[in-house]
């Protein structure tokens, strides 16, 4: 199984048509919140961004796009 990060914020709408294209097509993901600084930092450092929705996939950060998640997943759009 593929590890599935989210990085969001409570006011992305775009984060929760993600997690909830996720979660329709049971996908297990960990959801982390940029509100909290240690992940806002860890987004950063290891990506060079700073801001949701950002999708990482066994360490490969993903255009945030549903085919794009879609495709890197194995499953259909």
């Amino acid at each position: 199984m593929k590890e599935v990060i989210v990085y969001t914020s409570s006011s992305c709408s775009a984060c929760r048509t993600i997690k909830e294209f996720l979660s329709r097509n049971h996908v297990e993901f960990e959801e982390r919140s940029l509100e909290r600084p240690e992940w806002l930092e860890e987004l950063a450092d290891h990506y060079g961004i700073a801001s949701a929705p950002a999708v990482v996939v066994d360490g490969e950060l993903l255009e945030t796009a549903l085919p794009a998640i879609a495709e890197a997943l194995g499953l259909d759009f």
